[in-house]
């Protein structure tokens, strides 16, 4: 399998070499959408609202909804120039007691290889995380994507867990990580 992103693991001085790998596949059966009648596939055409008729490509623009019907057209360059940058490592942000971290919002693990001489920084960075029950809270891009992710300690690797968008539920942080033995209680249903 190939690494499907390669930097580093950077907190404070300290950067890891490593390489990213997906530790989950998604399998799905692709198929097509046919005519019930003599199977031959079905097209779909960009048809303007305004006029009923079939568009080009070339007059294609992309826009967002201000308001009802209402847009503003945004060009490539101004969706390339609002991309975040790719990032050449996974920059720790924190480090917290795993048991803070809400796993309602992790959406995929990944698996974290040491790259060439890497070895013994990772091995140490593994170890204290595995001993301290702490992980590690970190931003990094992948795929023209922002994400968090917790770093965590499992087994001999370290996995790294991609989280909800940040922009959406903020970055857990020691503050920000609210415990659930504030949350009312509820008497337990039995059956």
């Amino acid at each position: 399998m190939r690494a499907i992103w390669k930097g580093s693991i950077a907190f404070g001085l300290v950067h890891i070499p490593v390489n990213l790998y997906p530790a989950t596949e998604t399998q799905s059966i692709s198929s097509n959408l046919l005519h019930k009648k003599d199977h031959s596939r079905i097209r779909y055409q960009r048809i303007s609202e305004a006029t009923g008729k079939e568009v080009p490509a070339e007059e294609i623009v992309r826009g967002y909804e201000v308001d009802r019907d209402n847009f503003v057209v945004i060009s490539d360059d101004e969706l390339k120039e609002a991309s975040p940058e790719k990032s050449a490592a996974i920059e720790i942000q924190e480090f917290v007691n795993e048991s803070q971290i809400p796993t309602l919002y992790f959406e995929k693990p990944y698996y974290l290889e040491p790259d060439k001489g890497a070895g013994k920084a990772y091995a140490l960075l593994r170890e204290a995380l595995a001993k301290s029950g702490k992980v590690g809270v970190a931003q990094f891009v992948l795929r023209n994507r922002e994400s968090l992710c917790v770093l965590k300690a499992q087994g001999n690797a370290l996995t790294s867990i991609r989280s909800a968008s940040p922009q959406k539920f903020g970055l857990w942080t020691s503050s920000a990580c609210r415990s659930t033995k504030s949350w009312p209680r509820t008497k337990s249903i039995s059956p």
